[in-house]
This record gives structure tokens, sequence and C-alpha cells, in this order.
């Protein structure tokens, strides 16, 4: 039964971060009238730094705060 919690609670979390990175696309998207892929890629690079980081022993704050930024701005 607490399994079954925890997997829910991690699906409840999965779409509220999609839902959020969805609507901030759409707001930029809707600002700027023009369809700019390269903010979505920097979503992506940012989150996949994020977990390799985190998979390397790193803390997932120092991950997530720290290492993606870096990453996404040196690219």
């Amino acid at each position: 039964m607490d399994q079954l919690l925890v997997n829910l609670l991690d699906i409840v979390f999965s779409c509220a971060v999609l839902a959020l990175i969805s609507a901030g696309l759409a707001i930029v998207f809707g600002m700027m009238r023009v369809i700019n892929l390269a903010h979505g890629e920097f979503l992506t690079l940012g989150g996949y730094t994020a977990i390799v980081a985190h998979g390397w022993g790193l803390n997932i704050y120092l991950s997530t705060l720290v290492a993606a930024p870096l990453l996404v701005a040196v690219f």
C-alpha cells in the first residue's frame, strides 16, 4: 500500500512539473509570437544535466541550482 502511494505521488509530481514547463513555454511563445525551440532545448539540457550530476553523487540541490545553470550557460 505504501508503494502505491509513493507511485501516485511520483506521478502527480511529474505531471505538475510538466504542466509548469508547458505553461512557461506557452507564455514565452505567446509573448514573443515566435516559436523558439531553443527554450525547450535549454530546459531539456538543464534537466538532463541535473539528473546526470545527481547520478554522479552530487547533492540534488547543487546539481539543480548550480550545475545545470552553469552547463546551460556554457552551452
